[in-house]
Parts: structure tokens; sequence; C-alpha cells
């Protein structure tokens, strides 16, 4: 099952090479955008993560899955 693409490069049953243009695909998109959010608002987001986690680690082991 293709995940962003319709169509596949490599079709998914071949054992591993099937996955591996999903996986590749994924990557880039991510990649790119990342670089599409302003600077601004990710140094603002990473910031409030830096003191959200350093309160301590989460009482509850679901949470902590969460986060």
């Amino acid at each position: 099952m293709p995940i962003l693409s319709p169509s596949d490069l490599i079709p998914d049953f071949i054992p591993v090479l099937g996955y591996l243009d999903d996986f590749l695909l994924i990557t880039v998109v991510i990649h790119i955008l990342l670089k599409m959010v302003p600077k601004e608002i990710m140094d603002e987001h990473r910031e409030s993560a830096k003191t959200k986690f350093s309160e301590g680690i989460p009482k509850s082991r679901f949470v902590a899955l969460l986060c």
C-alpha cells in the first residue's frame, strides 16, 4: 500500500525494496515540510518542548509513550 504516492516505483510485494521506496519518499517529504516551517515558529516550539520535558519524566507510562 503506497503511503504518499498513488503509484509505487517498486511494488510492495518485493521483500525489502518494495517498502524502501515508501520509506525514502516519507523521509524526503518530512524533510521538505520541516524546511517550510518558519525558523521563529520552530524555535518557539522547541523551547516549549524543552521546558515541558525539563520538568521531569511523566508519571504515567501511557503519557510517556505518547510523548
